[in-house]
């Protein structure tokens, strides 16, 4: 499930003062934590585990500030906020000494002046729940699965209930995709249609992330993500 502890990660991030109108959806305040219960659903099993993401402290790497969220999975995701909203410009996986750094950094959500119904942009992504479940060798042309997702705002005033309680006015972000995927001899190649959405509120940001994977198939299998807030410490 790296992939997934990958995507997660992009969500919130680091400064020292309280949010300000540009990260009021997307806190990047030095020590705010967010505690998550994760359930995976796959085909004949379920899985449920939690995820922890804290602000660490921010770092100057090539003489630009960055805002710093890391996981418990001890990943580092190097943020910053500008007049577009919040970028992603690199991270860092536990078993490396530098960061990895993206050659054109992804809006991971726009700056609220800019947040209307229907606003939308695009970012790379890759499968959560996609596993082959056969002995039989992956084909050549299906590995590497990155592909671009489509998102789109769609509501400012959603109102949704966590563990960690109910939240309104926020916003409802939804990314389609299509993956052609290798399922099984049978089957050939097909379409994977993938739907992400997730529900950011003001001033705490994502308190609750669905990703479906919708696959039934010999050679390989997708399933449904679930991503909730238990506990969120200012």
């Amino acid at each position: 499930m790296k992939y997934f502890i990958i995507l997660l990660v992009l969500i919130l991030s680091a400064c020292s003062q309280p949010p300000d109108d540009s990260t009021r959806y997307f806190p990047l305040v030095e020590g705010y934590q967010w505690d998550y219960e994760v359930t995976t659903d796959l085909i004949n099993e379920q899985q449920t585990r939690s995820l922890s993401i804290e602000v660490a402290s921010p770092q100057t790497l090539k003489d630009h500030a960055y805002s710093v969220r890391r996981t418990s999975e001890g990943t580092d995701y190097y943020l910053q906020a500008d007049e577009q909203g919040i970028k992603r410009y690199g991270k860092r996986m536990l078993v490396q000494t530098k960061p990895h750094w993206d050659t054109a950094p992804p809006l991971v959500l726009p700056h609220p002046a800019h947040a209307t119904v229907g606003f939308t942009w695009s970012a790379l992504s890759v499968p959560y729940t996609l596993h082959r479940i056969a002995p039989n060798p992956e084909p050549p042309s299906s590995q590497g699965y990155q592909f671009n997702m489509a998102y789109t705002l769609l509501s400012l005033n959603e109102t949704i209930t966590t563990p960690a309680g109910t939240f309104e006015n926020c916003w409802l972000v939804e990314g389609q995709a299509q993956l052609y995927v290798y399922a099984d001899a049978r089957k050939g190649y097909v379409d994977l249609a993938i739907t992400n959405r997730e529900w950011y509120a003001p001033n705490i940001g994502l308190v609750k992330l669905e990703r479906s994977e919708p696959l039934d198939a010999e050679v390989f299998k997708g399933g449904k993500i679930t991503m909730e807030l238990t506990r969120f410490s200012p």
